[in-house]
């Protein structure tokens, strides 16, 4: 085993419990006819207490940018400020997971992707195990891919890292399986398994 530290990073914010608002701009599902909307954040927090959870029922070590219980938006600056402290915490044996989904003016986009920084790391192999387990889970769903991007938390996270982009919340079809406790216990399940195979090191 490899005994890493998975730093678990909920995109976004959370409903405020005094306001009962959602605390960020944009960031959810168009409102369905059966009257339902999805908010993103709020998705991206109930998917990480559910890995959490996965977590610490094998003795995997964890920790979170953000509470899946806390709202707030954090700044991106501080997310990573965060993660770095943890990693150098823990002596620099840590993994960064960023949970989203994602959106598109087509309601007809689809399917899940993962992103890493740009140039060969660590993380190329952790994302191309993600969408193999994702493929298994979501056989029937588009796999688009892993693709490299200058996101703030992928470049200024010091762990190797990947964000993740679960579905498309957008889809009418997809954001019912988010809206889901099913669908995300599904999502959080093939995170699971990417940490495990991770940990074990039969990706290298």
């Amino acid at each position: 085993m490899r005994n890493n530290t998975y730093i678990i990073d909920s995109g976004h914010g959370g409903i405020d419990l005094k306001t009962g608002r959602y605390v960020t701009p944009g960031k959810r599902s168009p409102i369905w006819d059966d009257g339902s909307q999805y908010f993103e954040g709020v998705g991206n927090r109930l998917i990480a207490k559910v890995l959490a959870a996965q977590l610490r029922e094998v003795g995997i070590k964890h920790e979170f940018t953000v509470s899946p219980d806390n709202s707030i938006d954090l700044s991106l600056s501080k997310r990573c400020q965060i993660a770095n402290e943890i990693h150098g915490r823990e002596q620099g044996k840590t993994v960064f997971i960023s949970i989203h989904s994602n959106a598109s003016e087509h309601e007809k986009a689809e399917g899940y992707e993962v992103f890493t920084s740009p140039g060969i790391t660590k993380a190329d192999q952790y994302a191309k195990i993600w969408l193999a387990k994702m493929a298994q889970t979501f056989p029937t769903h588009k796999n688009r891919g892993a693709k490299e991007a200058r996101f703030y938390v992928l470049v200024r996270t010091l762990s190797p890292a990947i964000l993740v982009e679960t579905m498309f919340h957008t889809n009418e079809r997809e954001c019912k399986i988010l809206q889901s406790h099913a669908g995300r216990n599904q999502i959080a399940q093939a995170l699971f398994e990417t940490i495990i195979e991770i940990e074990n090191g039969t990706s290298e």
